[in-house]
């Protein structure tokens, strides 16, 4: 069986990334499958809604997904145990310097090796029920794009997409409005090595703008596609 072919669009929120995610999806035998790093989190444990209309739990085809994704021999994979993993080998904690050092030596923890499992399972899965020969995943994290050569039964591609910082700062200074939530920038403690650019911004903009700019910085520079990717050292 053929390895399922999976798009990955890396970029920092607020980029674009829902308008090529769904523009990609338009195109014959691709599958706009959303963020899919944050289904396991907001929808199966925070019970956010699909662009179906019902609870991420309840959809048709999401339901449908997760029962084949998390069966193990053992018993089913509780979706709250999948986003643990995830918050150790990808969440916001996680540390450049241990995701190069996966992609050089291409060893991992034990949390590692189940969660790109799930990952491998749940690509499958969306294959087989849509019948789609590229899934497109716009989760934009670069540590989630970074164990992707580990992933098995499946062939990354990627893209990275960048809007300018001024764009986005302007953009996250305003509410986005779902079904589920309102959300706004909200405080965070910016990525270390942004760069004088964040400086710059920092005197002329100030505020939000800083920011947000600061840590698009942050991504741009610890996106895969500077090394973890590439295996560049």
């Amino acid at each position: 069986m053929a390895d399922t072919k999976v798009l990955l669009i890396i970029g920092r929120g607020r980029s674009g990334s829902t308008i090529l995610d769904n523009l990609l999806g338009e195109l014959d035998g691709f599958l706009s499958a959303g963020e899919l790093f944050n289904v396991f989190r907001r929808g199966f444990v925070m019970g956010h809604t699909c662009g179906c209309g019902r609870p991420v739990a309840s959809c048709a085809l999401w339901s449908r997904v997760m029962a084949t994704a998390l069966s193990t021999s053992g018993g089913p994979i509780a979706p709250a145990r999948v986003v643990e993993w995830q918050e150790e080998v990808a969440g916001a904690a996680a540390d450049t310097r241990r995701l190069l050092k996966v992609r050089s030596t291409e060893k991992g923890s034990a949390a590692l090796g189940s969660y790109v499992s799930v990952l491998g399972r749940v690509y499958a899965a969306i294959a087989e029920e849509t019948g789609g020969r590229v899934i497109v995943d716009s989760s934009k994290r670069p540590p989630h794009a970074a164990y992707m050569h580990l992933v098995p039964g499946i062939t990354p591609y990627f893209v990275q997409l960048v809007r300018d910082a001024r764009a986005v700062a302007f953009s996250r200074a305003r509410p986005k409005h779902t079904v589920d939530k309102t959300c706004a920038l909200r405080a965070r403690h910016p990525t270390p090595s942004a760069g004088c650019a964040a400086i710059f911004t920092r005197r002329r903009c100030g505020g939000v703008m800083h920011q947000s700019a600061h840590c698009w910085c942050a991504t741009k520079i610890s996106s895969p596609t500077h090394s973890a990717l590439w295996g560049r050292s």
